[in-house]
């Protein structure tokens, strides 16, 4: 699995919910969460201003300045989410 993916879902999370947590990552692509922290430390590195870790509620958020920049423009981020959730074949946000 690319990273471009992974980066679409994080992006997808992000214009949805507005909330990224590693679990959403581990659910999604059965990755550990050691691997979901590289995961998103390369998005932050590649992006550096579209998120940032909200303390008080533990997840990250998107910023103001936040850009979907790996989202597919014909993609919309609710349907990739659902795509995502129904290949797992487990709830991915709980």
């Amino acid at each position: 699995m690319t990273k471009n993916i992974r980066f679409s879902f994080i992006d997808a999370l992000l214009v949805e919910r507005n909330e990224l947590q590693r679990k959403y990552l581990c659910n999604a692509f059965s990755i550990t969460e050691p691997t979901a922290t590289r995961l998103i430390s390369s998005y932050k590195k590649h992006y550096p201003n579209n998120l940032f870790y909200d303390v008080a509620s533990r997840c990250y958020r998107a910023s103001d300045d936040f850009k979907p920049e790996s989202l597919d423009e014909n993609i919309k981020a609710l349907d990739l989410l659902n795509a995502a959730q129904i290949m797992a074949e487990k709830v991915i946000f709980e």
